[in-house]
């Protein structure tokens, strides 16, 4: 059996470097003289012809997408002296740091409006007198689950991650603004400390 793999790892076969791209994220496969693509548990998934798969039977006519990332499954198939082709050539990398950035500025916007309208309704709640503490601690505490769960802090928490390493930025996002600003100005993971921004740059 032979197999390829496709992935934002540099060991991968094919190396597409999108931050939507998982590290491991797919795997094509020869079985009995069939072409097959396998999900490796990505987090934005793999499609064939708009359907998201875990594993299925590929032709050169099959559109492949993982994520948001597109591939041509002609090229993908089309064997070299009996063997899978050659890595293709990496897209140009991206500008991960512009990226987090966008998606910090949605969760920061967002954020502070849930914020306001807690604080707004604390105001009146304290007026209530014995319950007014406990029932601002629990609209607290609700404004945080709101947060979390939110579609915009799960947008954040999928972009603001390092792709060299996987480290979540986002976690800096709650952390003094100055921490924040910091981390932009060295524009590099506070982790493995790999540079979040093109090379040409």
């Amino acid at each position: 059996m032979k197999s390829l793999t496709i992935g934002r790892n540099e060991n991968c076969d094919v190396v597409i470097q999108h931050p939507e791209v998982s590290r491991l994220h797919a795997r094509v496969l020869a079985e009995n003289g069939e072409w097959w693509i396998v999900d490796e548990q990505s987090t934005h998934g793999t499609f064939v012809d708009g359907h998201r798969i875990a594993k299925e039977r590929i032709t050169p006519a099959s559109k492949i997408r993982l994520g948001p990332y597109s591939l041509d499954a002609s090229t993908l198939l089309k064997p070299v002296e009996g063997t899978f082709p050659k890595p293709l050539p990496p897209d140009p990398e991206p500008d991960y740091l512009t990226v987090m950035q966008g998606a910090y500025v949605v969760y920061k916007k967002n954020k502070e409006r849930f914020e306001l309208q807690a604080h707004l309704l604390k105001g009146g709640v304290m007026l209530i007198p014995f319950f007014g503490p406990a029932i601002n601690y629990l609209i607290t505490a609700q404004v945080k689950k709101r947060v979390i769960q939110s579609g915009f802090f799960r947008e954040f928490k999928t972009k603001a991650r390092c792709p060299h390493c996987d480290y979540g930025i986002y976690q800096l996002a709650d952390r003094p603004d100055t921490v924040w600003e910091e981390f932009v100005k060295k524009a590099a993971c506070p982790n493995c400390r790999k540079s979040l921004t093109p090379k040409n740059n």
